[in-house]
């Protein structure tokens, strides 16, 4: 199942889709699309699933919006039941803070663009990557506490807790292995006004460095093989 929190902007939605179709564009390798569940239309629903992604979205979770606690207290039974379940940016911190850890707005301004992650812990997740692993990035929160037990597996020069592991089924990444440099580039672009209040140089250099991570994406592929039992095209 795919749990969208969100939705893209209008403008974004209009040229590549909504938050649910980047994904599945992204993982179009799968057998069979995912079941696309909206979290922020209704609460997640009860049942037995082969693997659970989380998506990004616009929303914060320490804002604790009731559709996104609705999720937070759905997930712990899920983790529980051993369900494989993989987060990306606001489904990071929404697993961070469903199982005991917590979340700000990062003290240090938004995360935008292509960035280095370094990946500091072995993990099937980063199978085959370099540890040295370009990434794209659009975030302004982050996690500051992961919940007990978690291993924090990647880290950036901004965010110290990129990339988390929960037992043997959970992952988590803040970064975005669906986007691509289009998607990045026009995120930036809707945010203009909220990244005016970032420092201008650094916001150009953003623009500057913004090019294909297309490695990240294997993020999404090694969850679903070395995690899951659901079906690949080869």
């Amino acid at each position: 199942m795919l749990l969208k929190t969100g939705s893209s902007s209008p403008d974004l939605a209009a040229v590549r889709g909504d938050y649910d179709r980047i994904f599945v564009e992204a993982m179009d390798w799968l057998a069979e699309p995912p079941v696309v569940h909206d979290a922020v239309a209704a609460p997640p629903p009860d049942g037995a699933w082969g693997a659970v992604v989380i998506t990004g979205s616009p929303a914060s979770v320490h804002a604790r919006e009731p559709w996104s606690e609705a999720a937070a207290r759905w997930l712990p039974a899920v983790v529980a039941s051993g369900t494989p379940v993989l987060g990306v940016c606001y489904g990071h911190q929404l697993i961070a803070h469903a199982l005991g850890g917590r979340t700000e707005r990062s003290p240090r301004g938004p995360e935008v663009g292509r960035s280095d992650v370094s990946l500091d812990v072995d993990d099937p997740l980063f199978d085959g990557l370099p540890r040295t692993l370009p990434v794209l990035q659009l975030h302004w929160d982050h996690v500051v506490e992961p919940p007990a037990g978690a291993r924090v597996l990647a880290s950036s020069a901004r965010c110290p807790v990129q990339a988390m592991a929960i037992g043997d089924t959970v992952r988590s990444v803040q970064f975005h292995p669906e986007f691509d440099e289009q998607i990045v580039g026009m995120r930036m672009d809707h945010h203009g006004p909220r990244l005016d209040a970032w420092r201008a140089g650094e916001q150009a250099l953003a623009r500057e460095t913004l090019g294909p991570a297309p490695a990240s994406r294997a993020v999404l592929r090694n969850f679903v093989v070395h995690f899951t039992d659901v079906a690949v095209r080869a």
